[in-house]
């Protein structure tokens, strides 16, 4: 799934992987986790949609919801990709 939100403050949200409510919507951090972060930037002054760009490390939902080891070493070129393309200030690592 490609990144999500606008990135109006520059920062790049990084999560593991999608789960399934992401894999069904296809936008990321729309499950239960999501909306707690979400909260948490808003006190923060930080809209999660308009101010931050959305990616997640692996960028396919692993079976069983269990990220194998070698998962982010294979989606690391997108990974790669999407920061020298949207060039955040700020990248905020996310999940195990």
């Amino acid at each position: 799934m490609p990144p999500s939100g606008k990135g109006g403050k520059k920062i790049l949200l990084c999560g593991e992987a999608p789960g399934k409510n992401e894999d069904e919507q296809g936008i990321q951090f729309v499950g239960k986790s999501g909306q707690t972060l979400e909260q948490a930037l808003a006190r923060c002054s930080i809209d999660m949609r308009e101010d931050c760009w959305i990616h997640n490390a692996a960028i396919c939902r692993p079976a069983g919801n269990k990220l194998p080891d070698k998962a982010v070493d294979y989606c690391r070129p997108n990974m790669v990709r999407v920061v020298e393309e949207l060039k955040p200030e700020v990248i905020i690592p996310l999940g195990g």
